[in-house]
């Protein structure tokens, strides 16, 4: 009798332990599809949005000297006259802050941005799930970081 009782107890807690194994192995095969699928669905969302930035730029460019560059005072005039921006776009910002995240997207300190600059720029933008306020906050102190090492 005791030994019956015994290869019971046993045989229910191997049976348990096998379970809590194949509920793991399917909890971690499910994390990392998720995390596959998240990744495709950004990819797919930045496809989409590229040919739209990139339509957005040239249309702020020409209304400047159509040099492939746009400076802060294209991009002020754009915004002044209202440009139309593209749903997709006016999703990720509004249209009063283009002018704030210009300095945002410049990365080589030549007072204005590239089309990939740009297209680049909004591309992290609609990825990150980061706000826009502590990117920028972020990038004005690693500006003030910059300069003070400048000076030292």
């Amino acid at each position: 009798v005791y030994f019956l009782l015994l290869v019971v107890v046993v045989s229910f807690a191997l049976m348990n332990l096998m379970t809590a194994v194949v509920v793991d192995g399917a909890l971690t095969s499910t994390v990392q599809k998720d995390q596959a699928i998240m990744k495709h669905y950004s990819r797919m969302r930045l496809k989409a949005v590229n040919p739209a930035l990139k339509e957005l730029f040239r249309k702020i460019d020409s209304r400047g000297n159509r040099n492939g560059f746009v400076e802060v005072r294209e991009l002020k005039q754009a915004v002044e006259m209202g440009i139309e921006m593209p749903a997709v776009i006016r999703d990720m910002v509004m249209h009063g802050r283009l002018l704030d995240i210009f300095d945002l997207f410049e990365a080589n300190d030549d007072d204005g941005l590239t089309e990939e600059e740009f297209v680049d720029g909004f591309g992290c933008l609609s990825l990150s799930d980061v706000p826009l306020d502590t990117m920028q906050i972020l990038h004005v102190l690693r500006s003030l970081r910059h300069e003070v090492m400048m000076l030292s």
